[in-house]
Formats: structure tokens, sequence, C-alpha cells
């Protein structure tokens, strides 16, 4: 009875560990649900955009970059989640035989959907340009598959065998209507803005859960579901960037964004404004080079008023390559900081390593990236050690029709 009461405890409070670990609030789901800027173009280029934007694909990061192209464009995006694994070190408590892992997938679906139109004002060198757009902006759409088995030896000959499957589902949170306006001074300065509006606002929980525990041949089964759904606010807010040419081969952007906030039923979370820099490079015709410095501020963002003052701030940089004309090879490389530490109490980063493909033909671009994300840490809990990996590979494609 003790042993059974001990096993039981052991487990529930192990599965209360990785769901406080995993919530929202505080994992790598927040990193997650930043808005990925830039379209697909930047997304194979290790999500660099802020100098580099053009025409439609500027809607979606730095704005200033609306004017930049000379068409009218329209675009679909699409993303597939390959593979994602999160997971414990084996051997979490000494004396278990146990094992644990995570799956985390964010669900397939469209990732934005634009049209930019661009005119002359008058006989003047001045292009306008004018974008309306619609992508996810914190999109929780995802499923987690939770799996631990252990076996405990009670006595001497008495084995305790239980195993626990929770599978998750989370439906929301929030869209964007992106609405944006460019211009450009001959090919020298453009500026532009985008007005941001929250759509499509929703939040769902659900989960199911199996717990098996096994001891000399009886065998118990327990199912448990949980649904849960909560209002979802958020406010509106702007993306106000730059980007001057400096000579014929050089540019750098600069793009700020506001503050904006959301709230899931009573609590509320403020994200403080961000400044970012860009630089892009034609290192030879058909061969560009891409640099961002990103800000990442966790720790002023609040929960229910409150600072994450474990959070370290910094900043996430990314490079990336594009080489061709009408086939368009890209590769990109990003070190991302994440909102929670490791057992040292330093700042968890994230890898990303990205590759893509694009092809021009006549009045169409056809585009395809993939990022992989890896990173393996040690993490503190309960006086012991272990390590946490985190792999995710992800397809992305997007069809671009110049008018």
């Amino acid at each position: 009875m003790v042993a059974n009461i001990f096993l039981r405890s052991k487990l529930h409070l192990r599965l209360l560990f990785v769901l406080f670990f995993w919530s929202p609030l505080f994992s790598e789901e927040i990193a997650n649900a930043l808005p990925q800027a830039g379209s697909n173009r930047a997304f194979a280029m290790g999500g660099t955009y802020i100098a580099c934007n053009k025409g439609i694909n500027a809607l979606f990061g730095n704005p200033a970059g609306l004017s930049t192209n000379n068409n009218t464009e329209i675009i679909i995006g699409y993303f597939w989640q390959v593979h994602k694994i999160s997971q414990f070190d084996d051997q979490y408590y000494s004396g278990w035989n146990d094992s644990y892992s995570i799956e985390y997938n964010q669900n397939n679906g469209l990732n934005y959907l634009g049209l930019s139109f661009l005119r002359l004002i008058s006989q003047s060198p001045i292009k306008f340009a004018g974008a309306i757009g619609y992508c996810p902006f914190y999109d929780w759409n995802s499923s987690r598959y939770f799996n631990s088995e252990d076996s405990y030896i009670a006595g001497m000959s008495k084995t305790i065998y239980s195993s626990n499957e929770v599978e998750e589902k989370i439906v929301g949170l929030y869209d964007i209507l992106t609405i944006g306006i460019g211009f450009s001074w001959e090919t020298l300065i453009s500026i532009g803005a985008s007005l941001n509006f929250p759509v499509n606002q929703q939040y769902e929980y659900k989960s199911h859960s199996i717990y098996i525990r096994k001891s000399n041949g009886d065998r118990q089964e327990y199912e448990y579901d949980y649904k849960n759904s909560e209002s979802v606010s958020a406010n509106k807010f702007v993306r106000i960037g730059g980007i001057l040419q400096l000579t014929s081969r050089f540019s750098f952007g600069i793009l700020w964004m506001q503050a904006h906030q959301y709230s899931l039923s009573e609590e509320r979370r403020d994200f403080p404004a961000t400044l970012n820099f860009g630089i892009a490079y034609k290192i030879l015709p058909e061969l560009l080079f891409a640099f961002d410095l990103q800000n990442r501020p966790w720790e002023k963002v609040k929960i229910a008023n409150k600072y994450l003052s474990y959070a370290k701030s910094g900043n996430t940089y990314r490079f990336g390559l594009e080489f061709g004309k009408k086939v368009i090879i890209r590769a990109g490389y990003a070190l991302d900081i994440l909102p929670i530490v490791d057992a040292d109490d330093n700042a968890v980063d994230l890898n990303d390593i990205t590759l893509g493909i694009g092809y021009k033909y006549n009045h169409f671009v056809l585009d395809m990236g993939a990022r992989y994300r890896f990173s393996t840490f040690e993490v503190e809990e309960w006086d012991s050690r272990y390590d946490y990996l985190i792999r995710e590979i992800v397809l992305q494609s997007s069809i671009k029709i110049v008018i």
C-alpha cells in the first residue's frame, strides 16, 4: 500500500513538474508563439528580414520594404511540422528504472495570406505601396504527447510497474489582420508602417490521460479527461520600419514594434516594445548576405503584473545567405534565447539551421524552406540534475504571384 501511494505520488509530482515547466508562462512555447516575420524567404535565411524584405514579404516583417518592388503581388504560405521531440534524460530518479519523453507538434496549416500593390506618386521619384494580409501571431495550435514508464522492486520479489500517457491539444491563441503602407524615394530610403488587428481570438485546452499499474500479475487502469476554454482579448499594435540604401550593395534596416498585450480570462500578459536592426550586403550580383540583431527583452515581460524576473534578456543573432536569379538557394543560422534558465542559472539558447530553395517561372515564385532547431541543457529540480533536449524539423512553403 505504501509503495502504491509513493509510486502514484511520484508520478503525479513528476507530471505536475513537466506541465509547469512546459506551461505557456515559462516555456519554449513563448518563443514559438512569437511571430515568425518576413514570410518564407526570411524563414529559409535564418529568420533575417529587417534590411532585405521586398514587396509583399515585407508586410509580415519590416513594412519599409513594401515599396522596394515594382509590381502588384499576391502570396499564400503553408507550413508542416515534420518532427519534434523534447525528452528528459533516463534514470530521472536513482533507484528507479524509468524513462520520460515529450512530443510536441505544431499543427499544420495556413501560415500567411497577403496582397500588395505599388504606384508612382505623380511624376515624382516617390513610390507608394499598400498591402493587406493575414497570418497567425500567437499561434498555440499544437498537440503534446507525454509518455512515462517506471518500475520499482518492493521487498525481495514484488515488482511494481506503472506507465502514464497524456495527450494534450491546445487551440488558439489569435491571428492578426495586417494593413501596411510604404514609401520609397528612388532607391535611397524606404519607410513603412503596419497596423495589426487581432482576429480569431480563441483558447481551448483538452487532455486525455491513461494510467496503468501492474503488480505481480494484477493490472489496474485509469482514464482521465479534462477540457478547458478561456476568453481571449488582445490589443492592436503598430510596426514602423526604415531601410537605408547606403551603397549599391549595402543596406541598413531598422524596425520598431509597439508594446502589446493579451489576456486569458483575467490574466494579462504584457510584452514590451522592441527595436531591431539588420544589414544586407551583396557580395556578388547574385549572392546576398544578411544579418539581423533582434531584441528579446524577456525580463520586461509581465504576467499578471509581475515581471519574469528569473528570465535573461538578450538578443537573437540571425545570419542568412541567398544565391541565384531564377533558381534561388537559401541558407541561414540563428541563435535564439529562451525565457527559461538552466541548472546553472544561465539563459537557454536555441540553435536554428535553415535551408531553402526558390524557383521563378513567369509570374510565379515558388519557395520551400526547412528549419532544424535543436538545444540540449541541464535542468535542476528537487536537488537532481538531468539533461533536456529539444529537436524540431519544420517545413514551410509559399507561392507568390507577380502581376
